[in-house]
């Protein structure tokens, strides 16, 4: 189950950051940024108080302060990241519509949790771990699991 919860949580962390254009070395546009807008964002990015829906209103005022350059890359990495979201959730439609019911409220849940953007990026990985922690089915276990490995595979 710490798998699942690891693989969930990436996916989620994953999303957050490239919605925020985030790489491994740091968001492509950044090199493009003021000093003062890279200060902001380092910033932003250490704070673990923030809400994520915080963050992101966040960046949006500092990608607002920028050269038009910035404010289009950004845009771009936006697009690309929901178009991404967009696909993958197309992809796994299919998966999670075989899923039991049970395994389908749990994917729900944690699916909710996710979209929250009330949360903190701590609280979310919390509160899906919660959710994982109350599936005591052997069979929605193993279910979660394959469907983590799908996940995994992508």
């Amino acid at each position: 189950m710490k798998l699942l919860i690891l693989a969930i949580t990436f996916i989620a962390l994953g999303s957050v950051m490239s919605h925020h254009g985030m790489n491994a070395g740091g968001p492509d546009f950044m090199e493009k940024m003021s000093e003062e807008g890279k200060q902001k964002f380092k910033e932003l990015m250490d704070d673990d108080s923030r809400t994520k829906g915080e963050i992101e209103n966040e960046i949006s005022n500092i990608i607002a302060s920028e050269s038009d350059e910035v404010k289009k890359e950004f845009e771009e990495v936006k697009a690309k990241k929901e178009q991404f979201q967009n696909e993958l959730k197309t992809k796994f439609q299919d998966t999670i519509s075989k899923l039991s019911p049970e395994a389908q409220n749990v994917v729900s849940q944690i699916e909710s949790i996710h979209n929250n953007t009330y949360i903190t990026l701590e609280q979310e990985f919390q509160q899906i771990k919660d959710v994982i922690a109350t599936v005591t089915d052997e069979t929605v276990k193993a279910e979660l699991e394959e469907l983590k490995k799908n996940i995994s595979k992508q």
